[in-house]
């Protein structure tokens, strides 16, 4: 119970402060990185240890959890970014470049190219996934794991899918 208490004040103190802030200010300029050869879009807030945002999809930018996550900037350097291929970053001229392992091997291509210690990682949906996988496989680059409507696996994924639509 005092850790459903703790899970709801949690998800308050991130959704409530959201809710106040003005979604048709212009969001601020980013700049970009070069990892694996490709340049990314990132923009970083505030101060603090590192807390970098996967958006979901795959195929989403960061623009849906822009401006929400602003206010955790008070106590974190939060990082919003791009994937290869989404948003403002640059895309593949073959299809084939996109694969699950590149999207985890970029995360740490971020955190390198900024000069980042460890970093906090959030993940949502298939975001979820390739932050699980980025934990597995780089334990020592991660202070703390945060994951939204996560699940485990593509075929999980799918499963879920079928149930529900057929």
């Amino acid at each position: 119970m005092r850790r459903r208490s703790l899970l709801l004040v949690l998800l308050f103190a991130i959704a409530i402060p959201s809710l106040a802030q003005d979604k048709t200010r212009s969001e601020p300029d980013g700049s970009y990185v070069t990892v694996n050869g490709k340049r990314l879009w990132y923009r970083s807030e505030g101060e603090g240890s590192a807390l970098i945002l996967i958006p979901g999809g795959p195929g989403a930018s960061h623009t849906y959890l822009w401006p929400d996550f602003s206010s955790m900037s008070k106590e974190f350097r939060v990082i919003y970014f791009d994937p290869y291929g989404r948003g403002k970053s640059d895309w593949a001229d073959d299809p084939a470049e996109y694969t699950f392992m590149r999207d985890v091997d970029e995360i740490e291509g971020l955190r390198l190219a900024l000069g980042l210690e460890k970093i906090n990682l959030y993940g949502h949906s298939y975001g979820a996934m390739v932050a699980q996988a980025y934990a597995l496989k780089y334990p020592d680059s991660l202070s703390h794991l945060i994951l939204a409507s996560p699940f485990h696996s593509a075929e999980m994924w799918q499963k879920g899918n079928n149930d529900t639509w057929n």
